[in-house]
């Protein structure tokens, strides 16, 4: 039987930045992880700050090891999620002051 995704991951394993790797998860079902093509030395911040980068390179290293439930959490955790109106357009220079 075919993954009812099998489309959409397809689709997205075409995309020249990302590949999509299947695994067994601990629970003994598929698991599909988005991995990057190429290294992160090799990408291109031109468009962001020092300060930038160091936010998101912090933000990955905190939550690289989440499992989804997880991650979830962490995202509905922070101001912006928090602090805003659900199914609003989410206004995240109101936040800069909390990073």
């Amino acid at each position: 039987m075919v993954h009812m995704y099998q489309m959409f991951l397809d689709e997205a394993d075409k995309d020249d930045c990302v590949r999509i790797e299947s695994t067994i998860s601990n629970f003994g079902t598929i698991k599909y992880i988005v991995r990057p093509k190429i290294d992160k030395t090799e990408l291109i911040y031109s468009n962001l700050t020092d300060e930038e980068i160091s936010i998101i390179d912090k933000v990955i290293q905190d939550t690289k090891s989440f499992s989804w439930n997880k991650f979830i959490d962490y995202v509905y955790s922070t101001e912006p999620i928090k602090e805003s109106n659900r199914y609003n357009s989410l206004d995240l220079n109101k936040f800069k002051d909390y990073i």
